[in-house]
C-alpha cells in the first residue's frame, strides 16, 4: 500500500466513471458478523504469514459464505501483492493482481452506486484497491493511470474523515493522509504547487491515528506497522519508536521475510547485532533477488562493523549484482549499498571510489538520514 505520495501528485484534476458487476444478492457487511470478522483475521494471519496457499482457501471459505462482498478479491489482491513485492518481476502474478483488484473496484462500486453510498467497509475496500491500482501502475510507468487511480483513493479518503470512529480502517487512511500531507512536500518542493490543492495534513497527528488503526483495525494492523517502520526509518530517523510493535510483529509472523528484513534494518541502525545473521540466513534461503540483495547488504554491514573491510567489500559486491536484476523500487536498499560502498573506500583511503558511491547514495537513497551523511561527507572531502 505504498502509494501516498503518488496519491499527493493527483490533485484535484481527472475524475472516473463508474463501474460495477451486478451482485447475486444484498451485500452483508462484515462487521456485523464476529464469525466472519474472525474468519477474515485467520485469513489476514496466513497471509502475513507468508502461508499464502491457506489464506487462499480462507478467501474461498469467505466467498462462499459471502458470495458479492468485495473482501474476497481484496484479500486475493493482497495475498498475491506479499508475493509479487518487493522483487516486482513476476508478470503472471501481476496480471493476477491487476484483475482481483479491478473485481473489489467493481463490487465495492456496487455497494456504493446501488445499495449504500456511505458503506464504510466498501468505501474501505474501494480506497485501498485504487490505491494498490496507482502505485502498481506507477512501477509500470504508466503515470496517467496511477494518478487517475490515485485521484480516486483521494475521494475516497476525504469522505473516511467522517467515518473513522464508525469504522477503525479509517484511522489508517486519514493517518496517512495527514502524516504524508505534510511531510512530502517538505522533502519534495516539486510538490508543493499540487498539495496546495488538497486538504491540509497534520504529521504528528498521523502518526497518532495510524497508531490507533493498529491497535483497533480490521484490515489495516500490519500495514499501519508497515508504515510506521516507513515513517519512523525514513522520515523521522527514530527507529526505536517503533521497534517494540515490529518485533512483535515478526514473532507473530516469523514467515514473513519483509518484516524480518525491515526488522534487521532497524537493528543494525540501532546498533544491535544479535538476530541479524539468523534473518539473513532466511532471506538467503528465499531465493529471491531482493532478499539476496538485502542479505548481503546487511551482511557488509556486519563486516564493516567488525573491521572486516575486504570481507564487506565482497558482500556488498554480491548485494549490487542483486540490485541490478530488479526493477526499481520503492525499498530503499540500493541507498544502502551505495552508503557501503563509500564507507569502504573511504577506509581504504580512495577518496575517489568513495566520492562516486556517495553522489550515488546523494541521488538515489530515500532515507534522509543517508542523504545527510552523503552529504556531509561530501562537504567534509571536497574542501
Amino acid at each position: 500500500m505504498k502509494f501516498f505520495p503518488t496519491l499527493l501528485l493527483a490533485c484535484c484534476v481527472l475524475s472516473s466513471q463508474a463501474h460495477f458487476r451486478t451482485p447475486t444478492e444484498p451485500v452483508t457487511p462484515i462487521s456485523n458478523s464476529p464469525e466472519m470478522k474472525q474468519l477474515v483475521m485467520d485469513a489476514l494471519d496466513k497471509m502475513y504469514n507468508f502461508e499464502h496457499e491457506a489464506c487462499v482457501e480462507k478467501c474461498k471459505e469467505i466467498r462462499k459464505r459471502l458470495p458479492s462482498h468485495p473482501i474476497f478479491h481484496m484479500l486475493m489482491a493482497m495475498n498475491i501483492d506479499w508475493q509479487w513485492e518487493p522483487a516486482v518481476k513476476d508478470k503472471v502474478l501481476l496480471g493476477k493482481l491487476h484483475a482481483h483488484l479491478n473485481e473489489a473496484v467493481k463490487e465495492a462500486n456496487y455497494i456504493l452506486y446501488k445499495e449504500n453510498k456511505n458503506d464504510a467497509e466498501a468505501l474501505f475496500i474501494y480506497f485501498t484497491a485504487q490505491g494498490f491500482l496507482a502505485r502498481v501502475s506507477s512501477f509500470s510507468g504508466e503515470w496517467m493511470r496511477a494518478v487517475n487511480y490515485s485521484l480516486n483513493a483521494y475521494q475516497t479518503v476525504k469522505q473516511g474523515f467522517k467515518l473513522k470512529e464508525k469504522f477503525a480502517d479509517f484511522y489508517f487512511s486519514t493517518g496517512m493522509y495527514n502524516y504524508y500531507r505534510q511531510r512530502y512536500p517538505e522533502l519534495q518542493p516539486v510538490v508543493k504547487p499540487f498539495a496546495g490543492l488538497l486538504e491540509p495534513g497534520n504529521a504528528e497527528l498521523g502518526i497518532k491515528q495510524i497508531r490507533l488503526a493498529h491497535k483497533t483495525s480490521l484490515f489495516s494492523k500490519i500495514e499501519s506497522i508497515n508504515y510506521l517502520v516507513n515513517i519512523y526509518f525514513k522520515y523521522e530517523g527514530k527507529p526505536n519508536e517503533i521497534m517494540p510493535e515490529l518485533a512483535e510483529a515478526v514473532k507473530k509472523y516469523p514467515g514473513n521475510l519483509f518484516l524480518q528484513h525491515k526488522y534487521a534494518d532497524g537493528l543494525l541502525w540501532t546498533g544491535k547485532v544479535d538476530g541479524v545473521l539468523a534473518i539473513i540466513s532466511k532471506l538467503f534461503k528465499a531465493n529471491n533477488d531482493y532478499y539476496d540483495m538485502a542479505g548481503f547488504t546487511f551482511l557488509a554491514k556486519l563486516h564493516l562493523k567488525a573491521g572486516k573491510v575486504d570481507e564487506a567489500l565482497k558482500a556488498i559486491q554480491f548485494a549490487d549484482n542483486h540490485n541490478k536484476r530488479l526493477p526499481k523500487t520503492s525499498e530503499n536498499i540500493p541507498g544502502y549499498i551505495y552508503q557501503v560502498y563509500g564507507q569502504i573506500y573511504t577506509l581504504k583511503g580512495n577518496k575517489a571510489e568513495a566520492h562516486k558511491y556517495y553522489k550515488l547514495c546523494e541521488q538515489h537513497a530515500e532515507y534522509p538520514s543517508l542523504k545527510r551523511e552523503a552529504k556531509e561527507w561530501i562537504k567534509q572531502n571536497l574542501k
